[in-house]
């Protein structure tokens, strides 16, 4: 099977250390505010082949387990979430996209409990087991009513192929999870 180099997200935060006033240094401790996974199918606007080309996409999909680690956002049980974005692609090749997302976010009773929309860029990081192994990163907007200007990263854990290379990728299905966080002094 040949690599399929396509739209996807991974990543991670790291605490960092913040100089204070009279040479003291404080260290900033990131908040892991939310953390969700759940199945999404990602589909193209026009068939992925070896030949890059531009291209859109769209992602739908469920966030079935959510986990609040700092506590924070406890009350989130699942979401939704849509997505669309543009980029270069191909089977073949690396290519970075963009593109924006809106999160519904639910209670344990189905009743809706805020939006999230982030912007986020992305890029594939291939490797030579033919894996799909990309990031995507931005910040929430600040006018989201749930997570606003949270650190946003993903992962997206490939299960399914709709076509081929030879006669184009057309969808991608797959397992996607979602962080996000913000630092605190």
């Amino acid at each position: 099977m040949r690599r399929l180099m396509v739209a996807a997200a991974a990543g991670g935060l790291l605490a960092v250390a913040i100089p204070g006033a009279a040479g003291s240094a404080h260290a900033t401790e990131v908040l892991d505010n939310l953390t969700c996974t759940g199945p999404v199918t990602l589909t193209f606007e026009n068939p992925v082949t070896d030949a890059a080309a531009s291209n859109s996409y769209t992602v739908q999909g469920h966030l079935n387990d959510c986990y609040s680690a700092a506590g924070t956002h406890s009350n989130v049980d699942h979401g939704t979430i849509s997505s669309v974005g543009t980029g270069t692609f191909s089977c073949v090749s690396y290519h970075p996209f963009s593109g924006a997302t809106t999160f519904t976010w639910y209670d344990v009773n189905n009743r809706v409990l805020g939006h999230t929309t982030v912007s986020f860029k992305g890029g594939e990081k291939g490797n030579s087991g033919n894996e799909v192994t990309n990031d995507e990163t931005g910040i929430t907007d600040v006018t989201s009513t749930l997570l606003p200007l949270n650190s946003y990263q993903g992962s997206f854990d490939l299960s399914g192929i709709t076509g081929s290379c030879d006669t184009g990728v057309t969808a991608l299905t797959g397992n996607h999870e979602v962080d996000f966080s913000l630092a605190s002094l």
